[in-house]
């Protein structure tokens, strides 16, 4: 059972909405079997929440979204994540706790991406496995490939990016510095300019460090914001497009060979997940 309380005031279908991320007939379909319950009590999904509402949620399975694996072994399971779902950490229904939902019960992230980024994410089915796993990313081992749309194009079809970033965190907010500063961290990333049309382009980025936010401001750093992100980008182009969310998919992840242990099966290996754009700019970019 999923329990939350409500802080601000809204009706129970726009509340359970933007922690489940299902289709509305399946919220439709769990409210009329007695699933949802506020304050102890049955309710309609267009009731009104006010602040300190309890809300509870029984999930079946048949109302669990599907998991999309693209790879799974003994020791670890390898997801294509959809853009807005959390993958772990969250107050909603997050990828982590789908896959346990799913039969992988002890399943955690090694990694994670923005709840707004689509694309590939490593899981490892116990502790030991996660460990391993996680000496890999602090050791720069992976080879972290993403696809991101771009208002403008870059100055450069391709160029390095070196940055220092300071992180607000009770804004949520990443500032990026040419020069090294107190309690900045170092960002590492390439960049090349794939196909270029009318006021957008499409970038490949390698990243060579994991930080917050990191793509997103060190791209925005270009000139040429990714495309539905208002947090570091071009608010007037993301509505002209109708981007709510940021333009920017986990295209691949791959595996360094001569792994042994726990990692073997990983050894050598490359996961790669297809972007999904929305429809106006995915027609910009058809193959």
């Amino acid at each position: 059972m999923y329990c939350w309380q409500v802080a601000t005031a809204q009706t129970l279908q726009n509340f359970l909405t933007k922690r489940l991320h299902i289709a509305g007939a399946v919220l439709q379909r769990l409210q009329s079997k007695g699933c949802v319950r506020v304050n102890g009590r049955d309710a309609a999904l267009a009731a009104m929440l006010h602040p300190g509402d309890d809300v509870q949620l029984t999930l079946p399975g048949w109302a669990l979204p599907a998991l999309d694996v693209i790879y799974e072994d003994d020791s670890y399971l390898v997801l294509n994540k959809p853009p807005r779902r959390a993958v772990c950490g969250d107050d909603s229904l997050t990828l982590e706790d789908l896959a346990r939902a799913h039969g992988h019960t002890s399943a955690r992230a090694c990694h994670r991406l923005d709840a707004g980024t689509g694309g590939i994410v490593l899981f490892a089915k116990d502790e030991h496995a996660r460990q391993a796993a996680l000496g890999l990313f602090a050791g720069g081992q992976l080879e972290k490939t993403y696809e991101c749309l771009v208002c403008g194009t870059p100055e450069n079809s391709a160029g390095e990016l070196l940055h220092y970033l300071t992180k607000d965190s009770a804004r949520g907010y990443v500032r990026a510095y040419k020069q090294p500063r107190p309690g900045a961290v170092p960002a590492r990333a390439s960049y090349q300019v794939l196909a270029v049309r009318p006021a957008l382009s499409l970038l490949r980025v390698q990243l060579h460090t994991g930080r917050t936010h990191q793509i997103r401001v060190q791209i925005a750093t270009l000139g040429t914001p990714i495309l539905g992100d208002d947090k570091y980008g071009d608010r007037a182009a993301n509505r002209a497009y109708h981007c709510r969310l940021p333009c920017l998919w986990a295209v691949r992840l791959a595996f360094p060979d001569g792994l042994t242990g726990v990692l073997a099966g990983l050894s050598g290996k490359a996961f790669e997940s297809r972007p999904v754009w929305p429809a106006r700019c995915a027609e910009l970019f058809m193959e």
